[in-house]
């Protein structure tokens, strides 16, 4: 399983935390060659969360019948405007099937995936990190801290002291 984060410091938490063999660093330069020394024989199943330059280097990657899921594009969500997408003849052309995902559509599931997934957690078997911004008052910092890539997993801005910003998988923003 191939992982594209920002960073050293992500791509060792996708590898070593997430379990995935290889996690590509799209800052690092050359993507596109990166992506094709760790996928070879291209990409069948793709999961859509960036958008931008990532999605270009996917889809240019991606072989005949593949499938995305469409979930969303975070690349687009500094203010900065729409980036000009792929070209989407390429999905057209290797006969790839896109679908949207949003969480709400499997809300029928919700109960089977509270009991499964906190088994997994409690098992080891799944995983997640937050990156924590202390006080209300530090919400744009922690909004910015999404945005522009800062946060290792979940951002997340604590408004009380209820839950210890120690306790383990968790790292102050602010």
């Amino acid at each position: 399983m191939v992982g594209i984060a920002g960073g050293p410091d992500k791509c060792r938490f996708v590898r070593d935390e997430l379990g995935f063999d290889v996690c590509i660093d799209y800052k690092a330069g050359n993507l596109q060659a990166a992506l094709r020394d760790a996928c070879p024989q291209g990409v069948d199943v793709y999961y859509e969360n960036v958008g931008g330059e990532v999605q270009k280097a996917a889809f240019a990657d991606l072989n005949d019948f593949a499938r995305v899921a469409l979930c969303g594009q975070v690349a687009q969500y500094s203010g900065e405007g729409e980036a000009p997408g792929p070209n989407l003849m390429g999905l057209v052309l290797k006969r790839a099937t896109v679908r949207g995902f949003l969480a709400m559509d499997h809300m029928q599931r919700h109960a089977e995936f509270i009991r499964d997934a906190s088994r997994w957690y409690a098992e080891g078997r799944l995983r997640h990190h937050a990156t924590v911004t202390q006080g209300l008052s530090h919400i744009h910092e922690a909004i910015n801290s999404l945005v522009t890539g800062r946060n290792i997993g979940k951002q997340l801005c604590q408004v009380d002291d209820e839950r210890s910003p120690g306790a383990p998988g968790y790292t102050t923003g602010l």
